[in-house]
């Protein structure tokens, strides 16, 4: 399988599949929202000359993942931004470097529009980002269950 990585602003028909992929996996947690307030959500990350910008995987020539670099800041701490969140990867395609190279992808675009320092919470994948060169800030709690905060330095 090769795969290739582009920003979702070049596909915007993708953007309902996207979001449909981050709401089945997120949505249940926040019963105040909706698929279509998060498909509006998602299309206005979608810039392709800025933040906030999402970019979505390809295995041949299929959309398999997404990553999205965005300014709303870490969920637990909002102060804590820019960040990357919505790290998705289809099931049948994840354990391939797909997520990685999503976050390498995201990462790269955010030195790219000069941010130095980049934020994320995740409640499954801190060992992912750690091989990554995240560093973990703080555990905590969010949504009743245990996360990490974690940084990236972009510097040089």
């Amino acid at each position: 399988m090769t795969y290739s990585i582009d920003l979702l602003g070049h596909h915007p028909d993708l953007v309902p599949r996207v979001a449909r992929w981050h709401w089945d996996e997120w949505g249940a947690d926040f019963s105040d929202s909706s698929l279509d307030e998060w498909t509006k959500q998602l299309a206005a990350k979608t810039r392709t000359d800025g933040l906030p910008c999402s970019w979505v995987a390809f295995a041949d020539d299929e959309p398999v993942g997404s990553v999205v670099l965005e300014l709303d800041g870490v969920e637990p701490q909002p102060e804590l931004k820019p960040d990357l969140a919505g790290l998705y990867v289809l099931p049948a395609s994840r354990n391939r470097g797909i997520g990685s190279a999503l976050v390498r992808a995201c990462e790269a675009g955010a030195r790219e529009f000069g941010v130095l320092d980049l934020y994320l919470y995740t409640e499954r994948a801190e060992t992912l980002y750690a091989r990554l060169n995240w560093e973990t800030l703080e555990r905590t709690q969010f949504l009743g269950r245990p996360a990490a905060i974690m940084r990236r330095s972009l510097r040089s």
